[in-house]
Parts: structure tokens; C-alpha cells; sequence
């Protein structure tokens, strides 16, 4: 009876935290390329899906997208239920993970009541492009918590129903690749057996099939070549100084979650000996020298540190992405310090958990869920999206580029302009905000500028989202001044370079208008 009441309880905050954001819109942040425009979620169809691989958005990811779309159309309200949906489900997966660990409902509902309202997880909640994190980190736990029981019980199926859960979690977010690696740790230092290193690895096998099918699609299913981007800084060396910085800033985000951000801008030391890259490296070396001299003492803080350090390890640009910093980052490090918190309540005697210690937990949760609430605001809609970053870091250009396509949806084109002015001020090569400039001149009339503006973003850009997008606009200039060859062939290249999954409709409508005039307009001259 205690775990079922448990067990409401935390849906019931769940539903009281993210209560505030099934009323919040599509944002111009991936929503539009990747959930509104995208043709991939307009049915059911597999094998688009996989033939489309995405590593930003795989094929789990999309298919999770294509049943909203059934049901709800482009209506944001059910994408956003379904991501609260699948917030509780991981929860009390979560749960039921910290229950098998520690054997104690009291600590096992601390530990998912903090995991549940940590302000950290609201962009993996709120933002709808982000279905990925929720999504991949539900099966990453309900991985975890088959092999708990597999270690406990012994039957082969959980083990390969633990490899089964391993290759959805990849192949929503193969950021959780780390998986094997933690179940290792909980052999070592967990399992009912404390298995030794070799054996535990050869239970591992399972997950090698799911691991070879994931890491193939990626090399050769890559449309955006996000496999080998560049170093930031220009150097291993540059981007190493960067995460350390990122790695301290992380260790205060856990603890002290206030000052969060949407779009973080980190700004590269110059050098290895900076306080800013020193102390964060010191305190992660001497909680890993505490995580190794504890293992016997302390199994479950050796645990907890070690798997939050591992569950990093894809996001420190060991293979360069294009984000360096991000909350999303920190969902599983943030399960580690939950399941650390349980383990503190475990080890009191009923008798020591006094009004003192009830007093400080109630106003930690209390704090932790005002925060989750009010961060979900933030998510309401690009306006309040972008004008949030910019209120926390007034130079980011990715947020006043951003802001600037907002803008000119609504038609406040002098917004726009200086939104994107302001965008290339910050970064003059910003191919994206050359495009979005030149679009504001073209709703404006002032074609010969925009032109000039699509030149500069062609000669820049390299993502072919973009390099499509400027195609169309010149395109859509030539078209209005009656150059309907030009516009053909501008139409043309933007056809060939628009990804597949995208939705090319206006492409295909304008060019055969372009043939249509072209066709009326020879005519006239024979």
C-alpha cells in the first residue's frame, strides 16, 4: 500500500510541476525543421525513418513525433502531454531503480522527488525537439533496472530484454551509449554478487549488437556530417579548456540550480593555468580520488560519482558537437546526486529523522518545485525563449538571430532587422543571420540589398538547412522581378540541397509556377 500511495504521489508532482506548460507554443528552436516541417513525422512510415537517420533526431525520436501527429496534428498541447507523460514514466522507473538499491521507500521517494523537480530537466520536458532526452533516458532506466533484476534473479531474459531497452534508448538519444559502462559500476560496486571486472564484462555481450547497429547508422546514415565537426577554438587543446571550465560551472548547476540558461555562450580560456580551469579540475580529480578510496566504505558514493562522471563522457567533446554546455547535458549526473540524497535518508534510523531534518527536506523539494515551475515559462514561446537568454547573456548572437526570425513571422520587420543586426554586430560571419536579414529586406521591398545578403550567407554557410533556405529566398526574388530562369535554377539547388525528412512543398509549388510563367512568357516573345 505505501508504494502505490508512493507511487501517486510522484505522478501528482509531476503533474503540479510541468502543470503550466501544456499551454506553451512551438519555438523557432529545431521545433519548425524538425516536428512542424518535418515530413518524416506526417505518417508512419519505418523506413523513411531509418533511411533518414538523424543522430540529432533519430528514428525512435521521430516515430514518437509521427503518433503525436496522428492524434493531435500540429496542436503543441499533445506533444507537450506526451513529454510530461514520459517524464512520470522515467520517474518512476527511476524510482523503482533507487527502491532496488537501497532498499528503503522513505529514501527512494527523496531521491526521485529531487531527480523529479530538479529545474535541470525542464529543457528535456518543455522543449519539444528535445522529446529525445525524456525519451532515451526512459529506456537508458528501465536498461538499468532489468539488469538490477537480472543481477538479483539470475534470468536471461532481463538481460536481453535490458540490450532490447539499450538499443531504443540508442536510437532516441545515442548520447546514452554510456549504459554498459554503468552496469559495470553496479557489478563492481552494487550487485548482490560484486561481480568480478571480467565477469561482469562478459555479461555485458548483450549490449554489443546494439551498440555495432547504432555506431553503423551513424557513420554511414549521417546527412548532416555531424560526426566530424571541427574542434571549438581551432584545437583539441582549446576545446579541453572549455569543458573544464563547462565541468565547474556543472558541479554548481547540480547544486545550486539557479541562473540556468536556455543557449549558453562559453567563452574559451586563454590558457590551461586560469582559476577557471584549474579549480574545476581539481574538485572533479578529488571526488574521483574520494569515489575510489571510498569503494569499500562507501560503495554507493563511489557509485553515484563515478556514474555521473561516465554518463559526461559523450558531451566532452572528446568528438566535438556543436553544443558545448547545455541543462540537457545533466540528466543522468542529476539522477546520481538524487540517488546520493536517498542514500543519506537510508542510512538514519527513523528515529533521527526528527522535524529538523522533515522541515529542511520539505522546503528543499518546495524550492526545487518553484523553480521547475517557473522555468517552464521560459519555454512559452521563441519571444520568451530568446528574450530569456538575452536577459542572462546580452551578446549571444544565436538568441537575437533567433528573435529576428520571430519577428518577421509577426510582420514587426524593424524588430527583425535590428534583431539580426545586432546578431552580425556580435559575429559578422553568422551565414544564418545574413539569411534572415535578407529576408526581412526582401518582405520589405528592398530586393538588390537582400540579394547582396544571400551572397554573404551563401559564401559562408555550410549547413545545408541554410544553404536550402537561401536558394529559396533568391529564388523568390528572381521570381518577383519575372527572371524565372533564375528563379528555376535557384529553385533547383535548393531542391537538391534540402534534407529529405524537410518539407520541400514550397519549393515544388514556386517552381512550377516559375515553368508555368516561364512557358506564358516565351510564348509572348515568339
Amino acid at each position: 500500500m505505501r508504494k502505490v500511495v508512493t507511487i501517486i504521489a510522484l505522478v501528482m508532482l509531476v503533474c503540479v510541476a510541468y502543470a503550466n506548460i501544456p499551454g506553451n507554443f512551438f519555438t523557432n528552436w529545431d521545433d519548425e525543421h524538425l516536428i512542424v516541417k518535418n515530413k518524416g513525422i506526417r505518417s508512419l512510415d519505418l523506413l523513411f525513418m531509418l533511411a533518414n537517420f538523424h543522430i540529432s533526431y533519430p528514428p525512435l525520436t521521430v516515430f514518437s513525433h509521427a503518433l503525436d501527429h496522428l492524434y493531435w496534428g500540429f496542436n503543441p498541447i499533445g506533444y507537450h502531454l506526451t513529454d510530461i507523460m514520459l517524464y512520470a514514466l522515467s520517474v518512476l522507473t527511476f524510482f523503482y531503480i533507487c527502491l532496488g538499491l537501497l532498499r528503503d521507500s522513505r529514501a527512494g521517494f527523496l531521491a526521485a522527488a529531487i531527480f523529479l523537480l530538479h529545474p535541470l530537466h525542464v529543457e528535456s520536458v518543455a522543449w519539444l525537439s528535445s522529446r529525445k532526452d525524456g525519451l532515451g533516458m526512459l529506456f537508458y532506466l528501465l536498461a538499468f533496472l532489468s539488469y538490477i533484476r537480472f543481477s538479483r534473479s539470475g534470468g536471461a531474459r532481463f538481460i536481453w530484454l535490458s540490450a532490447l531497452f539499450y538499443l531504443c534508448a540508442l536510437w532516441a538519444k545515442p548520447f546514452t551509449v554510456t549504459l554498459p559502462l554503468a552496469l559495470v559500476l553496479y557489478d563492481l560496486l552494487l550487485g548482490p554478487r560484486r561481480s568480478r571486472v571480467a565477469e561482469s564484462i562478459r555479461n555485458k555481450l548483450p549490449y554489443v549488437l546494439p551498440l555495432l547497429i547504432t555506431a553503423l547508422a551513424t557513420v554511414f546514415l549521417d546527412p548532416h556530417n555531424e560526426t566530424s565537426l571541427p574542434y571549438h577554438g581551432g584545437s583539441a587543446f582549446m576545446t579541453f579548456l572549455a569543458v573544464l571550465k563547462v565541468m565547474g560551472d556543472y558541479l554548481r548547476m547540480l547544486l545550486i540550480p539557479v541562473r540556468l540558461n536556455s543557449l549558453y555562450v562559453v567563452s574559451l580560456p586563454s590558457r590551461l593555468g586560469e582559476m577557471s580551469c584549474v579549480f574545476p579540475l581539481l574538485i572533479w580529480l578529488a571526488l574521483l580520488a574520494g569515489a575510489l578510496a571510498a569503494r569499500k566504505r562507501s560503495p554507493i558514493f563511489s557509485f553515484c560519482t563515478l556514474w555521473a562522471v561516465l554518463s559526461l563522457l559523450p558531451v566532452l567533446q572528446i568528438i566535438p558537437t556543436n553544443v558545448v554546455k547545455a541543462d540537457r547535458y545533466l540528466y543522468l549526473p542529476v539522477a546520481a546526486l538524487s540517488l546520493l540524497a536517498g542514500s543519506w535518508m537510508s542510512g538514519r534510523r527513523s528515529a533521527f529523522v526528527g522535524r529538523g531534518t522533515i522541515l529542511a527536506i520539505t522546503a528543499m523539494i518546495t524550492c526545487l518545485m518553484l523553480l521547475t515551475i517557473s522555468r517552464n515559462t521560459v519555454w512559452g514561446s521563441s519571444f520568451s525563449l530568446w528574450k530569456s537568454v538575452l536577459a542572462r547573456n546580452p551578446s549571444n548572437a544565436d538568441a537575437y538571430n533567433n528573435l529576428s526570425i520571430a519577428y518577421a513571422r509577426i510582420g514587426m520587420y524593424q524588430d527583425a532587422e535590428d534583431a539580426a543586426r545586432k546578431a552580425l554586430e556580435l559575429r559578422p560571419n553568422f551565414a544564418s543571420a545574413h539569411n534572415n536579414l535578407a529576408n526581412v529586406y526582401r518582405l520589405t521591398g528592398r530586393n538588390d540589398e537582400a540579394l547582396v545578403e544571400l551572397q554573404k550567407a551563401m559564401d559562408l554557410t555550410k549547413d545545408i538547412v541554410y544553404a536550402a533556405s537561401v536558394y529559396i529566398g533568391m529564388g523568390l526574388i528572381y521570381e518577383q522581378r519575372g527572371e524565372f530562369g533564375k528563379a528555376l535554377d535557384a529553385y533547383g539547388k535548393a531542391s537538391q540541397l534540402s534534407p529529405a525528412y524537410l518539407d520541400d512543398s514550397v519549393i515544388i509549388r514556386h517552381r512550377e509556377l516559375c515553368r508555368q510563367k516561364l512557358r506564358k512568357q516565351n510564348r509572348l516573345l515568339e
